[in-house]
């Protein structure tokens, strides 16, 4: 056994007893015990994980409120279109009739009369317009939901892009709280040391106030961004949502595309050649009422003092010709294809006005997108040379070789940059948002 002196002894309770060591003990022991909570509630509420652009599109299609509303009423005109070919079927009808004469040498007279119908239009040039104007309603539907799909895929696009900006931003706006702290000790130290004015040093401290003011304001818009973001996922509740990185697009090297292959895809143009098919089934009732039409009919009955079936039976088939001349006025139908004859002419003259539109705005789209993704590369290059400027200018500045007023210009060039360079990679990324909308792409369309 190892024997302990009593000198040891005294030497480690000395030990043990010195004031600085039982600092030590209490602050160690007071981390443990606050650490222990303090990691429980963060494993109780972890934070949600960072969602992918992908990720955003499959919420959206399947919450968003504005696809399923647009989805709803295509069923809605679906349906419709499948009411409107009852025209074509045969119609049939039952009916049952209980009578009570005055009695017959003191008799009652009970009566029941039980009749079945069935009826067939065989010309009637109201049932094809109906048909028709049914199936535009449903194409004005299937092309309105396009419409919303890809203004869906925009707005939601433009949302990821701001929420992505906004947690750039606040990196950015650190990095730039740290410049401004670095700068405003050296500034203060030179005026300490008699090198420096005043007035530059009160500059140097309001510049780091700012930076501080604009890190607060970066996180205000970080909240606000994930506002426009849930909405767009269609979240009920407000959650503290966070996106994966997204690549700005690349620069354009090829010539301007030909747009006419897109025109024909885009939503609104779809949307307004079914108009023009609307006005085209409401011209074709309109002339319904000057054709004739031509019906069969068959009746069969049963009557007698006994229900069904009765003691005299009889049928009737019959088939009606119709020629209306006038039967809403000696006008009504003149004017009324008239009317619907210029209503497809205003459709015509609408659909080749979106369809110039559309040209113009596929134009558009292409030029904002191909100089925002130019302007990336752009703004990259200018920051990378702010900073090497920035380096530069610190040591110049901190041996005396450079004046304060051109040293706060080159460190305000860098700042700008910091924040241009992600304020591009925003743009470039909503501009080619912008373009696939312009093109047509829905929110379920691939990101190829």
């Amino acid at each position: 056994m190892t024997s302990i002196s009593h000198a040891s002894c005294a030497q480690r309770y000395l030990f043990l007893e010195r004031p600085d060591f039982k600092r030590r003990l209490a602050a160690i022991a007071a981390i443990l015990l606050l650490s222990a909570p303090i990691s429980f509630a963060r494993a109780a509420n972890p934070p949600p994980s960072p969602l992918s652009w992908d990720q955003c599109v499959q919420a959206a299609l399947q919450a968003n409120p504005d696809v399923a509303s647009a989805h709803q009423n295509v069923e809605s005109k679906l349906a419709f279109l499948r009411g409107t070919y009852n025209g074509y079927l045969p119609r049939l009808n039952f009916s049952a009739t209980y009578e009570r004469f005055g009695p017959v040498n003191n008799t009652p007279s009970p009566q029941w009369l039980a009749n079945g119908s069935a009826s067939m239009d065989i010309l009637n040039l109201a049932d094809p317009a109906t048909v028709a104007t049914a199936r535009a309603g449903l194409e004005q539907a299937e092309a309105s939901l396009r419409d919303s799909s890809a203004a869906v895929r925009f707005s939601l696009r433009k949302a990821y892009a701001d929420l992505l900006f906004a947690q750039e931003a606040i990196e950015v706006s650190k990095r730039i709280v740290d410049l401004r702290s670095k700068n405003s000790e050296m500034v203060t130290l030179r005026y300490n040391s008699g090198r420096e004015s005043k007035g530059n040093m009160m500059r140097a401290k309001a510049e780091l106030f700012q930076s501080d003011a604009d890190l607060r304001n970066a996180n205000r818009e970080l909240r606000s961004a994930q506002h426009s973001l849930a909405q767009q996922l269609g979240l009920n509740e407000f959650q503290q949502l966070t996106v994966l990185p997204m690549a700005p697009p690349a620069p354009l090297s090829d010539p301007e595309p030909n747009f006419e292959p897109l025109i024909d895809t885009r939503p609104d143009v779809r949307l307004a050649q079914a108009g023009l098919d609307v006005a085209d089934g409401d011209l074709l009732k309109s002339k319904s009422v000057v054709w004739p039409t031509l019906t069969a009919n068959y009746v069969r009955g049963f009557q007698g003092p006994r229900f069904f079936p009765g003691d005299q039976e009889d049928w009737t088939l019959s088939g009606v010709l119709n020629l209306p001349i006038f039967s809403g006025g000696p006008s009504a139908a003149y004017y009324s294809i008239k009317g619907s004859r210029r209503a497809v002419q205003s459709a015509e003259e609408s659909l080749r006005s979106v369809r110039n539109s559309a040209r113009t705005d596929l134009a558009a789209s292409w030029t904002g997108l191909a100089s925002s993704a130019d302007q990336v590369q752009v703004q990259h290059a200018l920051l990378s040379a702010a900073r090497q400027r920035n380096d530069e200018a610190d040591i110049r500045y901190t041996s005396g070789l450079l004046a304060y007023d051109n040293w706060e210009l080159i460190v305000t060039d860098r700042v700008n940059f910091e924040r241009s360079a992600i304020r591009a990679e925003h743009d470039a990324i909503v501009a080619s948002g912008q373009w696939e909308q312009s093109a047509g792409k829905l929110l379920e369309d691939r990101n190829e």
